[in-house]
């Protein structure tokens, strides 16, 4: 017998020209990919089925460790701990056309902000949960996506603080949570953003991470702007 042809290929938040034409062919739509929980404790995900039978979604979430550098890695989360994040529901059936929130819940917002990759799979529905086209399954070659949304859960008391280390040349988030480093400027006068020289970063600086200055300061001011995720603002600071 003719067995389906499936292929799976996942998806990343950071892969945004792969993703930008994914949603054309895939067989769910999933969004957003990068998401926040609240001060409350709860952040949602929509699932939007693009196919014409019925989906079995399954999910699965792991932490993420040393984010945005080469030694990023994941590990399996532990419902054991106070500070675990909950995914619910973790199975459904999905029809088509339809649409279903999945819901991220953590009881204890941790002291330093924790990130987590939440996956959701799409997959033909199973016998005995839903009623599907066996036929049809026969010859259909399908894709299937493993989404791969990040989850930021932010810390019970937010703290910004940058330092400067002189000695390596180097920016360090001693906050408990990431900011993204737009630029770094050398002023002359730190009152006045015209004396500086810019250097564009773009970078996420999670806490404990250090950014190498663009080049080696020898004096005047050194001026950082940076964007708050959670507050949707920016704003600038002068580390020496």
């Amino acid at each position: 017998m003719k067995k389906p042809m499936r292929i799976q290929i996942k998806a990343w938040a950071a892969s945004l020209l792969i993703l930008a034409s994914m949603p054309a062919w895939s067989n769910i739509e999933v969004s957003p990919m990068s998401a926040i929980v609240t001060p409350q404790g709860v952040t949602l995900v929509k699932v939007t089925s693009k196919a014409e039978g019925v989906r079995f979604i399954q999910t699965s979430v792991k932490q993420v460790l040393g984010p945005a550098t080469k030694q990023e890695n994941e590990v399996a989360e532990s419902i054991s701990s106070v500070e675990s994040i909950i995914v619910s529901p973790s199975k459904f059936v999905l029809a088509a056309g339809q649409t279903h929130n999945i819901r991220l819940v953590t009881m204890n917002l941790p002291a330093t902000e924790k990130v987590y990759r939440l996956y959701v799979e799409s997959l033909p529905a199973k016998d005995g949960e839903a009623k599907v086209d066996t036929e049809k399954l026969k010859t259909e070659v399908g894709i299937d996506l493993v989404w791969g949304v990040v989850v930021h859960v932010p810390p019970s008391n937010p703290v910004i603080r940058l330092t400067l280390d002189s000695a390596t040349h180097q920016i360090i988030n001693d906050g408990n949570f990431h900011l993204k480093i737009s630029r770094v400027g050398y002023c002359t006068d730190s009152d006045n953003d015209d004396t500086c020289r810019w250097f564009k970063t773009n970078k996420n600086l999670y806490s404990s991470q250090k950014l190498v200055l663009p080049e080696n300061h020898q004096s005047g001011k050194i001026k950082v702007d940076y964007y708050n995720e959670y507050k949707h603002s920016s704003a600038q600071a002068v580390l020496n």
